[in-house]
């Protein structure tokens, strides 16, 4: 946590008494709200299908039938989008350490900050962070008159109006009203009184901005249709700040909130335009793998322990290239390539560096960093299934896990509810009686065998098995312990055996391709997808088989649905 400097009690006192500062005027997300530009005060939102009907809804030209919008409210920002928003705005960086860690929900941290409060500790963590960003760049006279604009000069408030109006828009991600602007020259001008200095006055103005909770949360409540006043409109800033984070996961920038200004965003051709020119900028590439990094909780890698004894090359180091190769796949194939999306299950391409190549059984790269190679087209490493990152972080610290491997494919890559254990079942795999060793086919016979158990073991397993050529931390194996390895098994009535034909399975299920509509969907909304909304869905799972599966076609299809386009009334 930053301890650089800390605003003293006066200057907190201010922020309160203004209704600026975050701890002091919000508090747990979803308790208390937030105040928005129009005075009203609402809630978070979530999913459901409350608010009006849309009547038949059309998405380029056809129709999907009954359309009733999730309420709109408040959406707070991740870690993540936090830390590239204040980047952005500031050009520093924020340390993931100094802010506190969100929580998933349906596997998408997306969802989760939708529901999870924010603790007292992380609310004084977001001041931290806030009052040392703010007191590194005005101390720096070059970054200070950079992001200023202008020299404030004592009893002059126009210097910090401009500012406060500039700086807000980025902030806010909207213009700032007359009140607004009001109340930040007080704070500046209260501020300069009572230090004597004019520059103190605009670093507590910014303090107050980084803290305030209509930075830290996205009001997303849109107006009154003018066509069905049942449901809401979001406005152009609103549509701004939406496509912003969904594709570059990060704040606009100006000219996609002048386009908002403009009315562009309130037009399907408009918004076409724009995602298009979106794709185009560095930020999209940094912005929509986050959503593939949220699917797989890939994160977890970085914190992965392996027994030394047994894997004594895992390392930090081998770790974070474990997420680079994963996230390198799906920005080629996704935003590079620009093709069919769930061929990410069936590449023989990937990017290796030196310790991902000698754990591939590969030539080692004579660069350093990342390069991409081609994997043999007969091994039984391929695509995603095949990749450390997904191997390793889905097993256990000593040894394989088909359960959890199989898991996460039926959860995050076929959207298959897996319930959990039975109270009180054990779920521990017993060792064989009097010794030796076991595959893990043979261990796990004890768990399809009980009927608590059958259900869901049934589901995970036999798709997990198949990657029992690969151990724990993803290194190719002929056998187990010198024990035969069966790696077949079916898939919703699809046979299959080993990874290349697990892979080829679950490409061409019906249930890859809704899965991975439904989950971008949720992640771009916000909330899990409700009743009302299951006709918008449809006509995505339509467009994105039209479009070859495309996930950049499939980005534009929802920036223009009336999903993403409007609200049901604010809870």
């Amino acid at each position: 946590m930053p301890t650089t400097h800390k605003p003293t009690p006066t200057h907190l006192t201010w922020l309160v008494s203004l209704g600026l500062c975050l701890s002091g005027c919000t508090g747990p997300s979803g308790s208390s709200g937030s105040s928005g530009s129009n005075g009203s005060t609402t809630t978070g939102g979530g999913s459901g299908a409350s608010g009006g009907s849309g009547g038949d809804q059309t998405v380029d030209g056809h129709v999907l039938g009954s359309f009733s919008p999730a309420p709109g409210g408040l959406r707070r920002l991740t870690s993540l989008q936090y830390r590239n928003t204040l980047r952005d705005l500031l050009g520093e960086v924020v340390s993931p350490q100094d802010i506190e860690p969100d929580v998933g929900n349906f596997g998408l941290v997306s969802l989760g900050v939708a529901v999870s409060p924010i603790s007292t500790h992380g609310i004084e963590q977001f001041d931290s962070v806030a009052v040392a960003s703010a007191k590194k760049v005005m101390t720096d006279p070059l970054r200070r008159v950079g992001l200023v604009g202008c020299t404030p000069i004592a009893n002059d408030p126009s210097c910090a109006t401009d500012f406060a109006q500039r700086f807000g828009r980025r902030a806010f991600r909207r213009p700032l009203s007359s009140d607004e602007l009001a109340t930040y020259a007080r704070l500046g001008a209260a501020a300069s009184a009572s230090s004597g200095d004019p520059w103190i006055g605009l670093e507590m103005i910014l303090v107050a901005m980084l803290e305030s909770p209509k930075l830290l949360y996205r009001l997303e409540i849109g107006a009154p249709d003018s066509v069905d006043p049942a449901r809401r409109s979001y406005s152009g800033f609103e549509m701004a700040t939406r496509m912003a984070y969904l594709i570059w996961n990060t704040t606009p920038d100006d000219s996609l909130l002048s386009l908002a200004k403009a009315g562009d965003l309130s037009t399907t051709d408009g918004i076409r335009r724009a995602v298009s020119e979106m794709f185009t900028s560095g930020h999209a590439h940094e912005g929509l793998p986050t959503f593939f990094a949220e699917l797989l909780n890939l994160d977890r890698v970085s914190g992965l322990h392996k027994d030394p004894t047994r894997f004594p090359q895992m390392s930090d180091a081998l770790a974070a290239s474990m997420q680079a190769e994963t996230l390198a796949l799906f920005d080629d194939i996704v935003l590079g390539q620009n093709t069919d999306y769930l061929s990410i299950l069936e590449s023989n391409s990937t990017w290796v560096d030196r310790g991902l190549a000698q754990l591939y059984g590969l030539p080692p790269p004579e660069n350093t960093g990342l390069v991409r190679v081609m994997l043999p087209e007969a091994g039984n490493r391929i695509g995603l299934l095949g990749q450390a990152s997904f191997l390793a972080m889905n097993a256990h610290e000593t040894e394989t896990s088909p359960t959890r491997r199989g898991k996460l494919i039926r959860k995050a890559l076929l959207c298959q509810d897996v319930p959990a254990p039975p109270p009180g079942v054990n779920t521990m795999l017993k060792e064989p009686a009097g010794g030796g060793h076991r595959t893990k086919r043979q261990q796990l016979t004890e768990h399809r065998d009980n009927p608590a158990c059958v259900g869901c073991h049934a589901l995970m397993d036999p798709v997990g098995l198949a990657l029992e050529n690969f151990d724990a931390i993803g290194a190719y194996r002929s056998d187990d312990q010198g024990l035969p390895l069966d790696t077949s098994g079916d898939l919703d009535g699809v046979a299959f055996k080993g990874p290349r034909e697990l892979a080829r399975a679950i490409r061409h299920s019906d249930d890859a391709a809704r899965c991975a509509v439904e989950m971008l969907y949720q992640y771009a909304a916000g909330h899990v997808t409700g009743d009302g909304e299951r006709a918008v869905l449809s006509a995505l799972v339509k467009d994105f088989a039209a479009s070859g599966g495309r996930l950049k076609d499939l980005v534009t299809s929802i920036a223009i649905s009336d999903g993403f386009r409007y609200a049901g009334t604010p809870r």
